[in-house]
């Protein structure tokens, strides 16, 4: 019986293994149509948020003001994100405590007991 639960057990996963390379040779077609829709989607929301802020502008009576564009930044979000994250790897020394303190040191001059001297051996 248990011969048969194995050779039963062995058989899918031979099957769910099949399936498995079939799906790794299918993620090469389904990235770039998912990166697409997401592209497509963030065009979209910057699209719409622009609209609400002329919207906005215009019931406020401000004047817009044209934004300025950080050199140093890319275009697209992986670009952004990279920037951001290496301009903050090397801060300066300006956080934390520069002083050093002095601690004493506590000294035990109690002889071991029977029962620590018996654990050591």
């Amino acid at each position: 019986m248990l011969n048969e639960l194995a050779l039963l057990c062995l058989l899918f996963l031979v099957i769910a293994h099949s399936f498995l390379i079939r799906g790794c040779f299918k993620i090469n077609q389904s990235i770039p149509n998912s990166t697409d829709t997401i592209s497509h989607h963030f065009e979209t929301v910057s699209t719409l948020l622009n609209e609400l802020c002329d919207i906005i502008a215009d019931l406020t009576g401000g004047k817009q003001t044209p934004v300025a564009q950080n050199p140093s930044i890319g275009g697209s979000i992986p670009e952004i994100l990279s920037t951001l994250l290496m301009s903050r790897m090397n801060m300066g020394s300006e956080h934390g405590n520069t002083q050093s303190q002095e601690w004493q040191v506590q000294q035990n001059d109690s002889p071991p007991t029977l029962e620590t001297e018996n654990q050591l051996d």
